[in-house]
């Protein structure tokens, strides 16, 4: 047996308490951080959505909430529904990077804009249609709101 492969007490004692030791590494740092982080900004996200409820709804009233909400929702829905056209760029991009054609790639770019803004542009036409008809559009093409300079 060489003196390396003596095995001293101290050592016995001292790979004993790293044993015990709670394992608190910069790893478990940073999820209790990470945790703490996300709870506090989930906190702060609901009392300024509350305090922004109030305000809307003194400023604008009951209809004009409603129409409020109902247009963030539809713009919220928009961002997500495009209809694949962004995999799709994705797809195309890939491909002309592949063969290098900076030309086919500005093009896949140029469509997909055009298509998104088509898209959207229909919607919002028929949004137009039909807020001759719905109650809530009316209200809120009768009520003036205060212009401050």
């Amino acid at each position: 047996m060489t003196e390396t492969d003596t095995v001293h007490p101290e050592d016995a004692d001292i790979r004993q308490e790293a044993q015990d030791a709670p394992a608190v590494t910069g790893r478990n740092r940073s999820l209790v951080f990470a945790t703490a982080t996300s709870g506090l900004a989930r906190v702060v996200s609901v009392v300024l959505n509350a305090i922004t409820i109030a305000i809307v709804v003194r400023v604008l009233g009951a209809d004009g909430y409603g129409l409020w909400t109902t247009i963030i929702s539809i713009s919220s829905f928009l961002v997500f529904a495009d209809f694949g056209l962004s995999n799709g760029l994705v797809a195309v991009i890939a491909e002309a990077n592949g063969k290098r054609d900076r030309n086919a790639a500005i093009r896949a770019v140029s469509t997909t804009f055009f298509c998104a803004a088509g898209v959207r542009g229909s919607f919002l036409r028929a949004c137009g249609r039909c807020r001759s008809t719905c109650s809530l559009g009316k209200t809120a093409q009768a009520r003036t709101f205060p212009v401050s300079s």
